[in-house]
């Protein structure tokens, strides 16, 4: 990536990537409480507890809901990748004269 040469463009472009990757944050919270669902399935399994299978369900859902929302992560870090590349390409342009 190219970093800008001005430091308040800097400041703004960077609030506004985290604005942008803070989002993946709430994924990785869901990855967490699917590796804790996954334990506990694992524990229920061991005791044999019958009357818990349902936590089986609820793992397949949060398994299933985390690998569907993973899919879109290359595509999401390429466009920030993109839009950073093109808001530094116009500011270069501005400080030249190039239209």
């Amino acid at each position: 990536m190219m970093l800008p040469g001005n430091a308040r463009i800097a400041w703004e472009s960077a609030k506004l990537i985290q604005s942008d990757l803070q989002r993946f944050n709430y994924l990785f919270l869901w990855y967490l409480l699917t590796l804790g669902l996954l334990v506990v399935s694992e524990i229920v399994d061991h005791q044999k507890a019958e009357s818990l299978y349902w936590i089986f369900n609820i793992f397949t859902f949060f398994s299933c809901f985390g690998f569907l929302m993973s899919l879109a992560l290359p595509f999401e870090f390429a466009q920030i990748q993109r839009s950073r590349l093109q808001q530094e390409f116009d500011t270069r342009r501005k400080k030249t004269g190039e239209i």
